[in-house]
C-alpha cells in the first residue's frame, strides 16, 4: 500500500496540469485564463504557484524552487559547473533537497543575478478567487468557519513522479504517486455531505472510497478530510482509531490508520516484511531502513549514486548499506516524506549479534571499493593542462593556473564535476568525482582568493590524489576464506563489501561440575567458572554456553541429567567422576548409554580423560582436578571445537627456549608444563616457569596462573637445562619484549656470561676515552656488575665459566 500525503488536503486538489473535472490548466508566465470548475481563473503575473512554476520545465524556459524561492534558471544552464542535465531533472519543480545536500546557501546570491530570482512560492488560494463550483470537503462547505481555503499543492515526493490518468468507474483523476486523496463532484453519494466522491491512492492504484468511509469512520457521517492535516487527538469530535479491516471495492482491504495523517496520534502504520518484500520494482520501490519503512520509487532519479544501489535492496532491508554511506539524519533531514511507517514488531531487525568465529563458505566483495573515482585529499578537482585542447594562458615566472571555484562537494554529499579547464571544484577527503581525467590538488598547495584559486601546473597529471574504482578492492576478490577467523578488522570489511555472509553454526556447549562435596560447602566450584571463562575467551559468540547445576554423586540422578543434557546441546563438558573411585558413575553411564571411544590417555596431568558421544552429543569427561582440567580443555577440548566451528585447526605447536631448567619425573608418562611464553628484543620466544615455583601437581591452580603455555617434555626426561629448545602449545597471546635480560637468560650459562661480558664493555667503552682507560680495571669493573647481576637469581655456580672467559 503507497504512502499517503503526509497532509491530507481539507479540498479536493488541482492537478498541476492538464484540464479535467477538476480544472484547467494555466499557460506559460501564469497571464492568461484557465478554466477551474468551469469559471475563468486569472491569477495575478507575480502569483507564483507550484503549478504555474511545472509549466516552465524545459531548457528554452527553466525555472526551479529552492527554498521557497522561484528561481528562473534558463540563462544559467550553460554555466552550471555540473551540467545543465542536473538541473533539468529539477526543471518546474522543487529543487531544494538535492541542491542544500551539495551547495552552500549563498551560491544563489553569489552566481545567479537578482532577475533570475522571481520571488516567493505561492501556497493559498483566496476563497472569493475560486469558483462556488469547486467542489467542496465538509470543512469548507461550513460557511461559519470562513477564512480561506488551503490548497496543498502536490508534495515533491507526488512531483517527482510523471502524471498518469487513472479512471474509476466514469470520473477521470490525475494520479501522484503517493498523494493522499481527491475529490470530484458526483450526483451519488452515502455521505451526509452531498455531491462528494472520494477517492485515494493505495499501492500506486486509485481506489474510489466513498461507500466506504462511513465504515471506516465508525458509521460516522463526516470524511476522513475533515481531519486532514490534523493530530486527532486534537479534533473535538474525532472518532476514535479503528484498525477495523474494510475491503472495497475492488477487493483491496484498508483500515482507517491508512488513512490518517502522518504524525496524528494513532496513525502511525506497522508494516510486515512480507507487504515491503512486495514492493521491489523500479515503478514501486520501498526498502526498510533502520526499522522504517520508506517509498524511495520517486527518489530513484534523485538518488547521487544513481537508481543501481537502491534497487539491488529493493523490497528489502537496506540497513547495513545505508548506515555505511549517510549519516544518520539523512531520511530525516532530507526525504522525510517517504517514510511510510515502522516495519511490524515481528519482523522488526535484531540487534546485530557479535559475529560467530568464522564464514561457513568462501566470502568475495559484492563491490568495488571505492566504487568511484574518491579524493584522497581536502583540496581542488581539476582537468591537468596536459589533457586541455584550450588554449590555456600560464603565468611563466609563477607556474600556476588561476582557476574559477564553480562548485563545493563535501564527502557524503554528491558527485563532484569539473565543466572545462578554467573551473575548479572544492572537494574534501572521501568526496566522489564524476567519470573524467581529474586530479585532486591538495589545499596546502594552492592559493584562495574569493571565488579564485591558483592551483600548481607542475605535477598535475590526471588521476593525482584519487582513489580509482576498485583501487583498494575490485568485486569478486576474495575476502574471507570459509573457516576464517573473523578478527575486528576482517569483520569491518565484511560490512563494507560483503551483503551476506554465511557463518559457522554457534554450537550450544554445556557445563557441568560434579560430586556432593560441591554441596556440602566443603569444596567450591572453581572448574564451572574456569570452563566457562575459557570457552568465552577462546570463541566468543560461536559457542553458547549453558552452565548446568553440579551432579550428586547418584548413578540414576547423574544419568538422567546426562541424557538430558546431550539432548539439548551440541557439546557435553564435564569434570570429575572419571576416575576409579566408587563414586565415580561418569565413565560407567557413558558406556551404558552410549559410545566409548576412550577412557584414558597416556599424559601428564589428565590420565583419567574421557571421551564418549551420547547419541550423536560429543562428550568429554575431564578430570575434576582443576590444572588438570585446564590442560586437557586446551589439548583436546579446544581443538574439537574449532575444528567443528572452522572447518580447521589454526594453533599447532611452536618452539621455545627454556629460560630455566624444567624437571621432569615420570618414566612412562609424557608431561605437559603449565608455562609462561614471552618474547624477547630479537624475537626469540622464552619460557618460563609459572606462580609459584616448580611445584606442577595437577590439584594446583595456583600453577595455571599467568600461564600462556604447556611445554612438552618426553617421559624420563629429568633435568631439562636452560637453553634447550623445546614444543610447546600456546594457550593464550605472548606477551610483548621483556628486554636483554630475558635474551641472555635463555643462553647456557658460559653463552650467556660471554654475552654479557662483551655487551657490558661494549656500553662503556661507547661512553669513555679507550685510550686513556685502564683495560685490565675496565674488565674488573665488568666483573663485578656480572657477579651481582647473576647472585640475584643464580642458581648454579659459574666461577668455573668466569675462569675460563676472563682466564688471566
Amino acid at each position: 500500500m503507497s504512502n499517503l500525503d503526509s497532509q491530507i488536503s481539507t479540498t479536493p486538489q488541482l492537478p498541476s496540469s492538464g484540464p479535467d473535472k477538476a480544472g484547467g490548466g494555466l499557460t506559460k508566465g501564469g497571464s492568461s485564463e484557465g478554466d477551474i470548475g468551469g469559471s475563468s481563473y486569472v491569477p495575478a503575473c507575480t502569483r507564483l504557484t507550484v503549478a504555474e512554476v511545472a509549466r516552465h520545465n524545459n531548457r528554452e524556459d527553466c525555472w526551479v524552487i529552492i527554498n521557497g524561492e522561484v528561481l528562473d534558471v534558463t540563462g544559467f544552464l550553460p554555466d552550471h559547473p555540473g551540467g545543465e542535465k542536473s538541473i533539468l531533472n529539477f526543471a518546474g519543480r522543487d529543487a531544494s533537497k538535492m541542491f542544500n545536500m551539495i551547495h552552500s546557501p549563498d551560491v544563489i546570491q553569489r552566481y545567479l543575478s537578482a532577475e533570475a530570482v522571481l520571488g516567493p512560492v505561492v501556497e493559498e488560494v483566496p476563497v472569493d478567487e475560486v469558483s462556488s463550483e469547486v467542489p467542496q470537503s465538509p470543512r469548507a462547505a461550513d460557511s461559519s468557519r470562513g477564512g480561506t481555503l488551503p490548497m496543498h499543492e502536490p508534495s515533491q515526493q507526488c512531483m517527482e513522479e510523471p502524471e498518469s490518468p487513472q479512471a474509476v468507474g466514469s470520473a477521470t483523476s490525475t494520479t501522484h504517486h503517493g498523494c493522499s486523496v481527491q475529490s470530484v463532484g458526483s450526483e451519488e453519494s452515502d455521505l451526509a455531505v452531498e455531491g462528494q466522491e472520494y477517492w485515494v491512492i493505495l499501492g500506486g492504484e486509485v481506489h474510489d472510497i466513498t461507500s466506504a468511509l462511513p465504515q471506516l469512520l465508525q458509521g460516522t457521517d463526516a470524511s476522513i478530510l475533515e481531519y486532514g492535516g490534523m493530530h486527532l487527538d486534537e479534533a473535538i469530535d474525532c472518532p476514535p482509531v479503528s484498525r477495523m479491516l474494510v475491503e472495497l471495492a475492488d477487493g483491496s482491504e484498508v483500515t482507517v490508520v491508512d488513512f490518517l495523517p502522518e504524525g496524528s496520534v494513532g496513525a502511525q502504520r506497522h508494516i510486515p516484511a512480507a507487504e515491503v518484500a512486495k514492493h521491489c520494482s523500479e515503478d514501486d520501490c520501498w526498502i526498510i531502513v533502520n526499522g522504517k519503512v520508506i517509498d524511495v520509487t520517486t527518489f530513484l532519479p534523485d538518488h547521487p549514486g544513481g537508481k543501481s544501489p537502491i534497487l539491488s535492496v529493493a523490497g528489502q532491508d537496506a540497513s547495513d548499506k545505508y548506515n555505511l554511506v549517510h549519516p544518520p539524519d539523512f531520511i530525516q533531514k532530507y526525504v522525510p516524506s517517504l517514510v511510510l511507517g515502522d516495519l511490524a514488531d515481528d519482523d522488526a531487525k535484531a540487534p546485530a549479534p557479535e559475529v560467530a568465529s568464522a564464514p561457513g563458505a568462501e566470502v568475495r566483495a559484492d563491490r568495488s571499493v571505492p566504487q568511484r573515482p574518491t579524493s584522497i585529499m581536502d583540496g581542488f578537482a581539476v582537468l591537468p593542462v596536459e589533457n586541455s585542447h584550450e588554449s590555456v594562458h600560464l603565468d611563466e615566472a609563477v607556474p600556476y593556473r588561476q582557476l574559477h571555484v564553480a562548485s563545493s562537494v563535501t564527502a557524503g554529499h554528491g558527485v563532484a564535476h569539473v565543466e572545462g579547464f578554467l573551473n575548479a571544484s572544492y572537494v574534501t577527503t572521501g568526496t566522489q568525482l564524476g567519470s573524467g581525467d581529474y586530479a585532486v590538488v591538495k589545499i596546502e598547495d594552492c592559493e584562495i582568493s574569493g571565488d579564485l584559486v591558483r592551483v600548481p601546473v607542475e605535477g598535475v597529471r590526471a588521476g593525482l590524489n584519487i582513489r580509482q574504482v576498485g583501487s583498494d578492492m575490485e568485486q569478486g576478490t576474495i575476502v574471507a576464506s570459509r573457516g576464517a577467523s573473523i578478527t575486528p578488522t576482517l569483520l569491518a570489511l565484511l560490512r563494507d563489501v560483503a551483503h551476506e555472509v554465511e557463518l559457522m553454526p554457534v554450537l550450544k556447549v554445556a557445563v557441568v561440575s560434579s560430586g556432593d562435596e560441591l554441596f556440602s560447602g566443603e569444596t567450591v566450584d572453581t572448574n564451572g567458572p574456569m570452563l566457562e571463562g575459557l570457552l568465552s575467551e577462546r570463541f566468543g559468540a560461536a559457542v553458547e554456553i549453558e552452565r548446568a547445576p553440579p551432579l550428586e554423586d547418584d548413578f540414576d540422578k547423574e544419568r538422567e541429567s546426562l541424557l538430558a543434557l546431550a539432548a539439548s546441546c551440541d557439546v557435553v563438558i564435564s569434570t570429575g567422576a572419571v576416575s576409579k573411585g566408587s563414586k565415580d558413575f561418569i565413565k560407567k553411564i557413558l558406556d551404558q548409554e552410549g559410545k566409548l571411544h576412550f577412557g584414558e590417555v597416556c599424559l601428564k596431568p589428565g590420565k583419567p580423560t574421557t571421551f564418549a558421544t551420547l547419541g550423536d552429543t560429543p562428550f568429554f569427561a575431564l578430570p575434576g582436578n582443576p590444572a588438570s582440567a585446564y590442560v586437557t580443555f586446551h589439548v583436546f577440548v579446544a581443538p574439537f571445537l574449532e575444528a567443528s566451528l572452522t572447518g580447521r585447526q589454526t594453533r599447532g605447536d611452536i618452539t621455545v627456549t627454556l629460560a630455566e631448567e624444567f624437571h621432569q619425573t615420570d618414566s612412562v608418562r609424557p608431561e605437559l608444563v603449565r608455562a609462561s611464553v614471552s618474547a624477547t628484543g630479537e624475537g626469540r620466544l622464552v619460557a618460563r616457569g609459572v606462580s609459584g615455583g616448580s611445584c606442577q601437581r595437577s590439584s594446583r591452580l595456583f600453577s595455571c596462573v599467568d600461564v600462556n603455555a604447556l611445554v612438552k617434555l618426553p617421559a624420563g626426561a629429568g633435568k631439562v637445562p636452560r637453553g634447550t629448545r623445546v614444543p610447546c602449545i600456546l594457550t593464550g597471546p605472548i606477551e610483548p619484549s621483556v628486554g636483554e635480560e630475558a635474551e641472555v637468560a635463555s643462553r647456557s650459562e658460559l653463552e650467556a656470561e660471554a654475552f654479557a661480558f662483551r655487551k657490558l664493555v661494549a656500553w662503556l667503552q661507547d661512553r669513555t676515552d679507550v685510550q686513556n682507560i685502564d683495560l685490565m680495571n675496565l674488565a674488573g669493573f665488568c666483573r663485578n656488575c656480572l657477579s651481582k647481576w647473576y647472585a640475584e637469581g643464580a642458581s648454579v655456580e659459574l666461577e668455573d665459566a668466569r675462569e675460563r672467559i676472563y682466564g688471566r
